[in-house]
């Protein structure tokens, strides 16, 4: 990530119209800066499958996700749907969530861990990429 205070930001002169490679460097810096911040923005709501897990004592499953990067350092949290208002139904989906230990990033896609036991229901996650 390009970070840019303005106070770092070089002024321009009269004299600088003629030299599109200063003003180009510094311009692409900008717009990579802004990318970031831009991207830090996005929450993708994505849903982890109940028939979806791999494996037999180390369940893995993988999830799409176009714009992460690995070194992207998500914000990842339960999400339950907005209309959702029955306390079993929530209570099942936080029991799924909570079987989860560990998210790995890959670019496009995350990978969720669980070591301890397979989840037993679908639940929803926001992933927030920062």
């Amino acid at each position: 990530m390009v970070n840019i205070k303005t106070d770092d930001i070089r002024r321009f002169k009269t004299t600088d119209r003629a030299h599109a490679d200063l003003f180009n460097a510094v311009l692409e810096d900008l717009i990579s800066n802004d990318n970031e911040l831009s991207k830090s923005r996005t929450t993708t709501i994505v849903e982890a499958l109940a028939t979806k897990w791999e494996g037999s004592s180390i369940f893995k499953q993988r999830i799409d996700i176009p714009n992460i990067k690995e070194s992207d350092t998500p914000i990842v949290s339960h999400k339950i749907e907005d209309n959702m208002t029955d306390a079993s139904t929530i209570k099942a989906m936080w029991k799924a969530y909570s079987c989860l230990d560990k998210i790995v990033v890959y670019d496009g896609y995350i990978e969720l861990i669980c070591y301890r036991k397979k989840p037993n229901r679908s639940f929803y996650l926001a992933v927030k990429e920062v």
